[in-house]
């Protein structure tokens, strides 16, 4: 399913895939899926446990992905030198002591214990600790599986992780209103399970395969590359944009109490996640080939997906917005992912997904703090500035299409026939 080849000779050494260990990376990020669409939909909930401003749950946010950024490429470079196997061990258990801190947190702010200046900073460690940690697994998954992968396949291999991904978020997403009557901590400590799964399995059996550091250039396609971080450097601010604004502009467009909001929440990051999955495994193995073009038609998707979010209030309209954005930006980050890392050694992979994957969420990062500062003028502020950031790419990466120039540049087609169109 995973598309993986079984043997791959690197230096007369033969690295091989085992079953336990691509188990083991599935339920980590449906773990990592889970805590995503929970703690999003329980912005509402931290605002008034700890009694914060929106301005100060998207400075936590963002402060979580900034710390992602910084660490990812920090973790390329580990893989490269000492291999997969500690990598993946220390992204899990980060993932399950951030996900376990938080909640208690939240438990014990409920029940009157630890509300003030000390919760505040043990909620961003928690953060900082799950942000650095836990989020690294999907791009060293997916320079894991590109390595392995047969080169016809990889763009499939690599959509089915995102996949994977959206499936824990849409678990998370349609659990955390039945949760939340057991608890308001519930959903995050829920988590823990599929993440304790995840460790048993990769304790059980993993590929130790290493990736030697990295020594030959990277001029001969920087500019290919450039033209792609750019890409998901603006897609991410502007999803970033939506992160913490979208339950404060759901509060000022309903009478939903904070409790249902959060639920409400939960539907619309449900109906983003099966966009995704429609997108990542109806789409995206499609498109193989036609990555430049796949590319432009998921910009496409989210800006009219910002646009239905402003235009119509309606809640039937806000689930359907969800679905575009969502789906439109597992095509774009596939493709662009596919786009960037095609003609690359497999010695460049791991450093290559990481330092992509770390431009990705500095824009995320960017957005969130912004998207925070913007709520509080007014709520549909930063889905106004998601549409001129998006309607942007889209002239830009449409006119770079037509003109056939930045993103695919004349030498490299010269060059190469097999380039994506």
């Amino acid at each position: 399913m995973l598309g993986f080849n079984v043997t791959l000779v690197f230096k007369q050494k033969v690295a091989t895939l085992n079953t336990s260990t691509a188990i083991a990376i599935r339920f980590s990020l449906m773990g990592n899926g889970f805590h995503q669409s929970v703690l999003l939909a329980l912005v509402p909930i931290i605002q008034s446990s700890f009694d914060l401003p929106v301005s100060y749950v998207g400075f936590i946010v963002s402060l979580g992905l900034l710390a992602s950024a910084v660490t990812i490429p920090v973790w390329g470079m580990i893989v490269s030198r000492y291999g997969f196997k500690i990598v993946f061990h220390i992204v899990i258990l980060g993932g399950l002591l951030g996900s376990l801190g938080i909640g208690i947190l939240i438990l014990l702010s409920q029940n009157g214990y630890g509300v003030g200046g000390g919760a505040f900073g043990i909620l961003i460690l928690c953060r900082l600790i799950y942000g650095s940690t836990a989020t690294a697994m999907l791009p060293i998954a997916q320079a894991y599986t590109s390595i392995h992968s047969i080169p016809s396949l990889t763009l499939k291999s690599l959509g089915q992780l995102s996949g994977t991904l959206s499936i824990g978020r849409i678990a998370g997403s349609g659990l955390v209103w039945p949760l939340l009557l057991i608890g308001n901590s519930i959903p995050l400590l829920a988590t823990a399970p599929i993440y304790i799964v995840a460790w048993v399995l990769l304790r059980k059996e993993v590929d130790t395969y290493c990736v030697p550091p990295i020594s030959a250039p990277l001029k001969s396609t920087l500019r290919h590359d450039v033209s792609a971080i750019i890409v998901v450097f603006i897609l991410q601010l502007s999803i970033g944009l939506l992160y913490v604004a979208l339950g404060p502009l759901i509060m000022e467009r309903t009478a939903m109490l904070q409790e249902q909001v959060a639920g409400f929440i939960g539907f619309c990051i449900m109906a983003g996640g099966m966009g995704g999955i429609a997108a990542q495994f109806l789409i995206v193995p499609r498109l193989n080939g036609k990555e430049v073009t796949g590319r432009i038609l998921g910009v496409g998707a989210v800006l009219v997906g910002f646009l239905f979010i402003i235009y119509q209030p309606k809640i039937t309209i806000l689930l359907l917005s969800c679905a575009l954005i969502a789906g439109g930006t597992a095509t774009v980050l596939s493709t662009n992912l596919s786009i960037h890392l095609r003609g690359k050694d497999s010695r460049q992979k791991a450093q290559l997904t990481s330092i992509l994957a770390s431009i990705q969420l500095i824009g995320l990062a960017i957005g969130t703090l912004v998207s925070g500062v913007l709520s509080d003028i007014a709520a549909d502020l930063p889905f106004w500035f998601a549409n001129l950031f998006m309607a942007v790419l889209m002239c830009v990466l449409s006119v770079a299409r037509l003109f056939n120039i930045i993103i695919i540049p004349a030498f490299a087609r010269k060059a190469d026939t097999t380039l994506p169109k």
